[in-house]
């Protein structure tokens, strides 16, 4: 078994629910953000920021009531923690969507149906894409090359826990609206993703490949077992799909099944090359080889008692880095080195 080292473990203190600045090789904590914890209105981190330059846009999310969440994008030095820019928006619904961004163009969400554009040098903010209806909201965001994938989803029929789906692509540097279509009904908003000219969207239970240029359909695969799909991972030939209560691996070309775990299942997952890194639902993390769904080795915690529960596996300067609520280990990644 692997031996981790330990750069940070806070124990079982209270969770202390900030952004922290980290030294990634002492556990040096250098900031916090806020920089006063406040136990009656806690900040709530839910999706990936991007870094830039020593500059890092993330998002988070404040309840000002039941009904009102306030998301505010902020921009820090990522070396000071100090504040350079916020924007204050609400969010009507409880979606996580990621900050991304390619070079100095960043791109974030406003106010649950508008996507904006910041240019990371000049901190200059302008609104790239709006769907236009009060009742049609995104849920989720894609970079690939020059588009931005983009999942919507309208809330007319959310009273029946259902929601009419719909994928739009735009290109991220003017906006333009270049393709979009109705996926049907869903349970769950969708999650969508560009790879050449084909678009892989989630919908529900069901996987489905969709020409860009012709709007058809390739092909379309129904899984009972696999909902709640949290990423879609390529390699080669082959589609992994990471759902919370199982995996699968399609044949990108036709829909065919390569593999199909019906009773493994993930909460967080990254990626190198072929090896697919998962936090599984009894938070350890696995080594998965994504061509042939082989599981190729296991890391269990070094508290047994806490497992990964919470943690996010991330690979950086050729290491393995799982952060935890208030942990944070080193491994080598695979083949171990």
């Amino acid at each position: 078994m692997v031996v981790p080292t330990t750069i940070y473990d806070g124990g079982f203190m209270w969770e202390d629910n900030r952004l922290c600045g980290m030294n990634i090789k002492t556990g040096e904590v250098k900031w916090y953000f806020p920089s006063e914890l406040d136990n009656r209105s806690y900040c709530h981190f839910e999706a990936k920021g991007y870094e830039y330059q020593g500059k890092i846009v993330f998002q988070y999310q404040t309840n000002q009531n039941e009904d009102i969440r306030l998301r505010s994008t902020v921009c820090l030095d990522i070396n000071t923690g100090a504040e350079l820019w916020k924007r204050d928006g609400k969010s009507i619904y409880d979606a996580i969507r990621p900050t991304i961004g390619s070079g100095k163009d960043c791109y974030f969400v406003q106010d649950s149906c508008s996507i904006c554009k910041v240019d990371m040098n000049n901190s200059e903010i302008r609104e790239l894409y709006n769907t236009c209806d009060e009742k049609v909201f995104i849920n989720d965001l894609y970079l690939c090359d020059n588009y931005l994938v983009i999942s919507c989803f309208s809330n007319s029929v959310v009273e029946e826990s259902r929601f009419e789906t719909y994928v739009v692509i735009i290109e991220r540097t003017t906006g333009i609206e270049i393709f979009k279509k109705h996926l049907g009904e869903s349970s769950v908003p969708a999650h969508c993703f560009l790879e050449g000219n084909t678009i892989y969207s989630n919908v529900d239970r069901t996987m489905m490949a969709i020409d860009l240029k012709t709007g058809e359909t390739i092909w379309e695969r129904y899984d009972m077992c696999a909902y709640t799909c949290q990423d879609v991972l390529f390699f080669n030939d082959v589609l992994m799909k990471c759902a919370v209560n199982a995996t699968i691996g399609y044949d990108k070309k036709n829909g065919e099944v390569k593999y199909l775990f019906d009773d493994y299942g993930s909460w967080y997952v990254s990626q190198e090359g072929r090896y697919a890194y998962f936090i599984n639902c009894k938070n350890v993390l696995d080594i998965l080889d994504i061509e042939t769904g082989q599981k190729l080795d296991y890391i269990e915690c070094p508290n047994k008692r806490k497992g990964f529960f919470g943690s996010y596996p991330m690979i950086y300067d050729d290491k393995l880095y799982i952060i935890g609520n208030n942990t944070l280990y080193r491994y080598p990644t695979y083949p171990w080195k």
